[in-house]
């Protein structure tokens, strides 16, 4: 018996659709508006010690590191991990749009005295070309609709691409407390699962490492 593989086209049109949805409960529930930027409540967060050992994505990501190259961290926030990659490659660009974030980014680039990443202030696809020899996305695209544009842009950039994403939300605070508060389930947002999907549609051989 044959399978119809998924098309690139359905494949995306199916995320955007997914985060359509999420988008729309969240919009139609909340009680607040959405600040101008979005990070800022938040943003301090992500100030973490570009030296810690306990993280196990970034012990994945330090055995991909190669000294003499160049990483592009798309979504870079507060600098999670272009902190501690920039530590051991040539050079670092942190594409971040939230003014907070990049506050907090900045931060940590001088406590640490870290001189080898550059700070873009852009939403991505980036309006000036970026170019490096990887493109890291971490916890991004969740909520982004278009994320298969995203994709080619990020693909164009760079010669590999690493996406770090959670395989489900399922876990999460806000997801086990949604119901009691509101009387219904949490809408997902794609993640892992739904990203191998769109990579396989798109022609893509991704491997995955768990963690």
């Amino acid at each position: 018996m044959s399978t119809q593989r998924t098309t690139a086209s359905a494949a995306a049109e199916a995320w955007a659709e997914q985060v359509r949805v999420g988008r729309e409960q969240i919009e139609r529930l909340s009680e607040v508006d959405e600040p101008a930027d979005f990070y800022g409540p938040m943003a301090q967060r992500f100030a973490l010690d570009p030296h810690r050992t306990d993280d196990e994505a970034l012990e994945v990501l330090r055995t991909l590191d190669r000294r003499r190259e160049t990483w592009l961290d798309i979504g870079a926030g507060g600098g999670r991990y272009a902190l501690p990659i920039a530590l051991v490659v040539r050079r670092v660009i942190a594409v971040e749009p939230s003014e907070a974030m990049r506050k907090v980014l900045r931060a940590g680039i001088s406590e640490h005295g870290i001189g080898n990443i550059g700070v873009v202030e852009d939403h991505w696809p980036a309006a000036d070309p970026v170019s490096a020899d990887v493109a890291l996305m971490a916890h991004v695209g969740y909520d982004i609709e278009g994320f298969g544009a995203f994709l080619d842009a990020a693909e164009a950039a760079a010669g590999r691409c690493v996406v770090i994403m959670r395989t489900s939300g399922a876990a999460r605070l806000n997801a086990t407390l949604f119901p009691e508060i509101h009387g219904q389930d949490r809408h997902a947002y794609p993640m892992l699962p739904e990203l191998v999907e769109l990579l396989a549609a798109r022609g893509t051989d991704a491997g995955v490492t768990l963690v």
